[in-house]
């Protein structure tokens, strides 16, 4: 005899729904099958079951759900959240590498704009020597 399995997603075996209720969320696959197809048990079945048997207390266990789906939606905000930090982190990087290649662009241009300076500044000075020499 196998475990009950939690269902992620879809059964996969017909009738591919909760043999109680027919809801297709949250189900358990019992492995056991008969003349209609899989044998599977929604969350709130096996809960209404567990109640009769006395196994759980409806405001408690009301409880626990509660906190479960919280857990469950919290868990995937600080997964997205996560998801988001991680194209914003990789984001800043290519910017902050964009910048540098920026910032040594620019030192390059100053250097030039230097060399132009004391070029035009020779030029000047050979203008003058020129201009004496012609007088």
């Amino acid at each position: 005899m196998h475990e009950f399995m939690r269902i992620d997603g879809g059964a996969p075996f017909f009738p591919h729904n909760c043999r109680a209720c027919t809801s297709a969320k949250d189900l358990i696959d019992t492995f056991a099958e008969d003349q209609v197809g899989r044998v599977y048990l929604c969350r709130m079945c096996i809960t209404r079951g567990a109640r009769v048997f006395g196994l759980v207390k409806g405001n408690r266990h009301a409880e626990l759900e509660r906190a479960d789906e919280l857990l469950t939606t919290s868990t995937k905000e600080n997964e997205r959240q996560k998801e988001q930090i991680e194209r914003m982190t990789a984001e800043l990087s290519a910017r902050a590498q964009r910048i540098s290649q920026l910032e040594a662009l620019a030192e390059g241009m100053r250097e030039k704009d230097k060399q132009r300076q004391y070029m035009a500044g020779q030029v000047i000075e050979h203008a003058k020597e020129l201009a004496l020499t012609l007088e």
